[in-house]
């Protein structure tokens, strides 16, 4: 409402002090719109949730920003009269999340608020803060990226970023130094590829360190980034999950390369529950890539993604050790080799879907 008097005098307000969430509040008012006619960050954040809901009167207009070589195409927002009118509709979502971090839980509850007040509760109820705690990073990776660690920071468990101290490092800085390290460590594990395989296969496997590292902690927890622990080939990382997928890719590849068929095709994989001689490993590792999409439920309906990296741990885990007990590809018996080879295959389909479904590609080799 527009405040005729008091200190207010000439704002639009928000009252708040009919909401629960705000009693007892000293000053429960939000200014949105200033008596100089500035809107307030809190006015825009309103405005911008429900344009996400698609209950705004208008909209953006909208033009190709770039087009990457797959041919999907970037688009920016305009006001400049010049919107393309083959771009896709944007906004009108029946349900956001705001990811934003757990500092910012109050605002979020204002903007809810706005929401209610203006579209009513269904709105306020498909608005959602996805809270989460800082990401920092550790004194070592601090170090290393050019950042002055102090002697007490330095015997911290993180360094806590901060941009009104000019404290930090770019998000550029730090994916390039995170990209070059992959692909020493790729030559490392590898001496066989060239410098540009080295390099692209660097660059998957630094996505997959990052997301992977980003998702693998509860929401709750503060994220101490740390380049080491990120990029291991072995353990709680996202490069253990490629290497454990690309080691399935690798064991066919050379099966192939000796005459031998696999037979994976998808008649096999749908036939395997009807096959006898399955082992209690080979039937819970079948068992396990079936249960993936209801932990990808659990994960949506709790939002928590760290859901989805401990399932995919625990199932790359599980395909280790049926590997070393049961090795595919010197197996003598055909039955029982095919047999061996489509529960592989079943575990392998099933990571290449749920890293993708994190942004985390699968290289071809590692």
């Amino acid at each position: 409402m527009l405040e005729e008097e008091g200190k207010h005098k000439g704002c639009w307000v928000m009252k708040l002090e009919e909401s629960e969430e705000f009693a007892g509040m000293n000053e429960p008012d939000k200014i949105l719109v200033r008596s100089n006619g500035t809107v307030t960050y809190t006015g825009k954040d309103i405005a911008y949730q429900l344009w996400k809901l698609g209950m705004l009167d208008r909209t953006f207009d909208y033009r190709r920003f770039t087009t990457y070589p797959d041919g999907s195409i970037l688009w920016e927002t305009t006001h400049s009269g010049d919107g393309d009118p083959t771009a896709p509709k944007f906004g009108g979502a029946s349900r956001v999340v705001n990811v934003i971090d757990s500092r910012q839980a109050y605002l979020q509850k204002v903007v809810k608020e706005g929401v209610r007040q203006v579209a009513g509760q269904k709105a306020a109820d498909a608005s959602i803060h996805f809270a989460y705690e800082m990401v920092a990073l550790t004194p070592v990776t601090a170090k290393a990226l050019g950042m002055e660690v102090s002697a007490e920071d330095a015997t911290r468990a993180y360094v806590e970023m901060s941009g009104r101290k000019g404290f930090g490092v770019k998000a550029d800085d730090m994916l390039d130094e995170l990209e070059r390290k992959a692909a020493e460590a790729v030559r490392a594990n590898a001496a066989e590829f060239s410098p540009e395989e080295a390099d692209a296969i660097g660059r998957q496997v630094a996505v997959a360190a990052l997301r992977y590292f980003m998702l693998r902690y509860g929401r709750n927890k503060v994220i101490a980034f740390d380049f080491d622990e990120a990029l291991r080939f072995e353990g709680d990382s996202g490069p253990y999950l490629q290497y454990s997928t690309v080691r399935v890719q690798n064991i066919f590849r050379r099966m192939k390369e000796r005459g031998v068929d696999p037979r994976i095709e998808e008649r096999e994989v749908e036939d395997l529950t009807l096959n006898q001689g399955l082992t209690d490993e080979m039937w819970e590792l079948v068992k396990m890539s079936a249960e993936m999409p209801a932990a990808i439920r659990r994960a949506v309906d709790s939002l928590e993604l760290s859901v989805i990296t401990q399932f995919l741990l625990e199932m790359a885990q599980r395909f280790n050790s049926f590997y070393h007990k049961y090795p595919i590809m010197n197996e003598k018996d055909p039955a029982e080799r095919q047999r061996r080879a489509v529960c592989a295959e079943v575990f392998r389909r099933t990571m290449v879907g749920a890293l993708a479904l994190l942004g985390i590609p699968v290289p071809e080799r590692m």
